[in-house]
């Protein structure tokens, strides 16, 4: 069960110790996509706080449009959002396309059903040329047979979308597989055939249970308490990584960092050209999707 929800700054430090830690190049921009273990729109005030700081022009200095928020299906966090005048991209985990089975899978869906859903995504105001996301995952047996395939296509153009097949990462204790090529091939042409966009997302580091959907945290203690000011800067540590200087020592940043680069990090700045990849920002750690 869930213990606490990450603070901001932690948020933040996770970004930026990934950064470090990859050594992603200066002129290469990244995508953070929020997802994962818990849901973010649970953690809606801090969500936002760190999405202000990504954003900001001497924060990480991050465009907003590559930086999306996956739901399990809150339609009240997905209202709020779509209130917002600065906001990410807006995905859904979708994963059953009727209540009986998605209210199995994902127990959300007996607060907000599939219709509740449609109706908010549909109410969610889009700029110009953006689509919603809607992420499925595909079971063997259970989510991806031909009639579901018609079923998300008919979901899917209700609203301005796109869809994510993600094919099951199998794990101890899902009692879960994935489904074969060929059927993915198949779901596949028939969404394009009704006119839907999609893609496929092809897992890596399932050898060491890294893959989507196989983050699992190991053991049951508690993720210790939030830092105060007097503790110093709030990171969480991956790799090997420098952490920035204590309060008393750290310069002025408004006054010492150039606009549009990162107090937090010195060496990285992002340009205007084609990403590399996406960080998925969940609790407790983040991951480096290559994309």
């Amino acid at each position: 069960g869930i213990i606490r929800n990450l603070t901001a700054a932690e948020i933040v430090g996770q970004v930026v110790a990934m950064l470090n830690h990859h050594d992603h190049p200066a002129d290469r921009p990244v995508n953070l996509v929020f997802m994962g273990m818990g849901e973010p729109l649970h953690n809606f005030d801090q969500l936002m706080t760190a999405f202000d700081t990504l954003t900001h022009p001497e924060g990480l200095a991050i465009p907003p449009r590559r930086i999306t928020v996956s739901t399990a299906g809150l339609v009240s966090g997905i209202q709020r959002l779509g209130d917002l005048p600065r906001r990410p991209r807006l995905a859904l985990s979708l994963n059953a396309t009727t209540d009986a089975r998605r209210s199995r899978i994902m127990p959300v869906n007996r607060a907000w059903g599939l219709e509740d859903l449609a109706q908010a995504l549909g109410d969610f105001p889009l700029q110009s040329g953006e689509r919603i996301t809607l992420e499925y995952v595909l079971l063997s047996g259970e989510t991806d047979t031909m009639e579901d395939g018609r079923r998300l296509a008919a979901f899917a153009r209700r609203f301005p979308s796109k869809i994510n097949l993600i094919p099951f990462n199998p794990h101890e204790g899902t009692g879960y597989e994935a489904p074969d090529e060929a059927r993915i091939s198949a779901l596949c042409r028939l969404l394009v055939d009704a006119g839907v966009p999609v893609s496929v997302r092809r897992s890596r580091g399932q050898d060491v249970s890294g893959a989507c959907g196989q983050l699992v945290r190991q053991g049951q203690g508690a993720l210790p308490p939030p830092k105060t000011e007097d503790d110093g800067p709030v990171s969480v540590m991956l790799g090997e990584w420098n952490p920035p200087p204590s309060p008393s020592s750290r310069p002025c940043m408004r006054s010492s960092v150039p606009r549009g680069r990162s107090p937090w990090v010195s060496s990285w700045r992002p340009l205007a050209s084609r990403p590399m990849g996406s960080w998925c920002c969940c609790s407790p750690c983040p991951t480096w999707c290559p994309g």
